[in-house]
């Protein structure tokens, strides 16, 4: 063995470092939600692919991390992904891909024999100079630094119209940013499908899914996390349609599926076919004009759903009752904006066994009141994770003038968790809050980042221990 080969790291040694290295780069928090995981900051693939430099070894395990997850914001970066994807950053069946998030637009079958010419010469047009070199120069598959940060920017994590926009910004005007095509959609996801584990999907000018979309997804193998954001295409204005038998039919794919983002206002004629989302276990929602759809979402996955994220701002009470009521038995985590706004007083009379972990951002016209803990949906609260900057505040007014046994009706509250932003990471807990806490019985902790559904789940659990 020569001194060269003698040197080389196992490429197992390899994969741990590039782990923890991964973990310890800088990351977008802001987007986090159940069916999301924070991704890396452009920063943060620029320090992972350098890496590659090490050694033949490394710049192997490298791309294995950096395409873990690709972001396809447009029909362009469509193109690029399909004809320059090669084995060199992972053979079909060892796919290192497991998050994909793709701005796409659904059209039906007549709408694309009419528009396919347009879509097509928007694809095949005026790419700009620096793109057409870029292409070619994908042969050999070796990747320089901005190259592969070119050829897909791995984000995982909520992706708007806007920030996918900012995303590409460095190649395209953002008139030209054209959606995917949902054939583009098809072939990306035979390509990079196989280990799949979360595909978001966000529709731009209409949303629905192709039959051959629907057969794509049962190629892969274990996807646990699906998001779909759309908009109400109905509304007088606005362009395309939306095709939610299509939807219904795509959910009949992949009935393992663990977790589910629906960000669409008008789901009341949805319908959920069995076997269909029988093992979720986490739900996101915007409000929704018509709250049928949703509860039979939730009523299909009411012996496995334990975790419920608002991402509306204010909700209706009609709206509310009809999804909570099937889950009050097994819900143990919901996620809230503004828990006064979004929870109304049908909901919040229902007992909730298992409710041990909630999240909210307390209203400042509450200042001084803290009765709305005291309701019945809340009595098994264990945790209370909110926003250090937005509600430190109130918790110091309202528990000033409230007495010392203002908890006494939620017995097992015993941990409040602050969250700080990127903005404020030099804020530091008011030592008059975390008195008023512990005087009650209460712990304060604070965290520098908020963390993803799961691990505030995870984080009740080191401090509180099994459920009783």
């Amino acid at each position: 063995m020569n001194e060269i080969n003698r040197l080389q790291l196992p490429v197992e040694i390899i994969h741990q470092i590039l782990e923890e290295f991964e973990n310890r780069l800088d990351k977008h928090f802001e987007f986090t939600s159940i069916t999301t995981t924070p991704y890396l900051k452009a920063s943060s693939y620029i320090e992972l692919i350098q890496l590659r430099l090490i050694s033949k070894n490394w710049s192997k395990a490298v791309l294995q991390f950096y395409f873990r997850a690709i972001c396809v914001a447009g029909s362009r970066r469509a193109k690029i992904l399909l004809e320059n994807w090669n084995d060199l950053f992972g053979p079909a069946d060892y796919c290192p891909v497991n998050t994909l998030t793709i701005r796409v637009n659904w059209l039906s079958e007549e709408q694309e024999e009419e528009e396919a010419d347009d879509i097509c010469d928007k694809e095949d047009g005026d790419l700009k100079e620096g793109e057409t070199d870029y292409v070619g120069e994908k042969t050999d598959g070796d990747l320089e630094e901005e190259e592969a940060d070119d050829l897909c920017e791995g984000i995982n994590g909520y992706l708007g119209e806007e920030e996918a926009d900012d995303v590409c910004e460095k190649y395209y005007d953002e008139e030209e940013l054209t959606p995917a095509s949902m054939d583009q959609l098809v072939r990306v996801i035979n390509l990079l499908g196989t280990n799949l584990k979360t595909l978001n999907l966000h529709f731009v000018r209409s949303m629905g899914v192709s039959t051959q979309l629907i057969e794509a997804m049962k190629t892969i193998r274990n996807l646990k996390s699906l998001s779909i954001y759309g908009h109400d295409y109905s509304e007088p204005g606005t362009a395309g349609r939306s095709d939610l038998d299509s939807i219904s039919e795509l959910f009949t794919a992949i009935p393992r599926l663990d977790s589910l983002s629906f960000h669409y206002t008008m789901l009341g004629t949805l319908i959920i076919k069995p076997p269909s989302l029988s093992n979720l276990r986490s739900f996101s929602y915007m409000y929704s004009d018509d709250p049928l759809g949703l509860s039979r979402i939730t009523q299909t996955s009411k012996d496995t759903l334990k975790l419920i994220q608002l991402d509306a701002v204010t909700e209706e009470d009609e709206a509310l009752y009809p999804v909570f009521e099937p889950i009050k038995n097994t819900l143990e985590g919901l996620f809230t904006l503004h828990f006064t706004c979004q929870i109304h007083t049908d909901v919040r009379n229902l007992h909730f066994p298992n409710l041990r972990v909630m999240r909210t951002e307390c209203v400042e016209e509450l200042t001084g009141e803290i009765h709305w803990l005291n309701v019945p949906m809340l009595k098994n609260i264990r945790t209370l994770i909110t926003d250090l900057r937005h509600s430190e505040g109130y918790w110091l007014a309202a528990l000033e003038d409230a007495g010392v046994d203002a908890l006494k009706k939620v017995p097992n509250f015993k941990h409040i968790v602050f969250v700080k932003d990127q903005d404020n990471q030099d804020r530091i807990l008011d030592p008059k809050v975390v008195e008023a806490f512990e005087s009650r019985g209460v712990q304060c902790h604070v965290l520098i980042h908020a963390l993803t559904c799961d691990e505030y789940m995870e984080l009740d659990h080191k401090l509180n221990g099994p459920v009783k």
